[in-house]
């Protein structure tokens, strides 16, 4: 009876013992989720290092530009603005970003025009590279272009 007693009062000693619940409820884990460092990294000067433009009709590829690199460069600041600049001087624009995508717009050019609005994605984003993708398609549906800018960190 002894032996009972014993072992009922070690169970339930062993039972009532529970981990201490830690300080700080858990959180996320987000160290696997590099966009959420795209807005500090994407603040810079960046000079473009390669433009390529494909035209496609009916889903065959109709023509192919690209140019090498260039005195081309995009200033995107920390708070949503920035500037193309070339040869011609600068140009302002503003940015949103959303995890890996980004939607870039110019300023309508005059009264009569619109501005221009170009949503693409982020393909790489490091220190040193950018790499935006845009993908383009006309009110039909059938004639269709994208463009793949390499731009490397300069400042």
């Amino acid at each position: 009876m002894k032996h009972l007693f014993l072992l009922v009062v070690l169970g339930l000693s062993l039972s009532a013992c529970t981990k201490k619940a830690s300080d700080t409820p858990d959180t996320p884990d987000n160290s696997g989720n590099q966009a959420l460092s795209y807005p500090k990294l994407i603040a810079a000067k960046w000079q473009q290092t390669a433009d390529t433009v494909q035209f496609y009709d009916n889903g065959k590829v109709t023509n192919t530009s690209g140019q090498g690199p260039s005195e081309f460069y995009y200033q995107f600041n920390t708070d949503g603005t920035g500037q193309q600049i070339n040869v011609l001087g600068p140009t302002d624009l503003s940015y949103i970003l959303n995890e890996k995508n980004i939607i870039i717009t110019y300023p309508a050019a005059n009264t009569n025009s619109q501005p221009v609005i170009m949503p693409g994605t982020i393909r790489v984003l490091n220190s040193t590279t950018l790499c935006l993708f845009f993908d383009d398609i006309n009110a039909t549906g059938t004639t269709k272009s994208t463009q793949v800018i390499w731009l490397k960190k300069v400042g």
